[in-house]
């Protein structure tokens, strides 16, 4: 898996969308932010 800095994604330091496939389906779990459609680790 990639990872992509938070800072690259960020809209008025909200994550709207992965910079990787687009999807706008993210989930945070065990201290990581990732897409649940493809799995880029968003942030750590």
């Amino acid at each position: 898996m990639n990872e992509v800095p938070m800072q690259s994604i960020l809209h008025e330091n909200k994550v709207v969308v992965c910079p990787d496939c687009g999807s706008k389906s993210l989930d945070y779990r065990n201290g990581e932010l990732f897409c649940k459609k493809c799995g880029l680790i968003i942030d750590e």
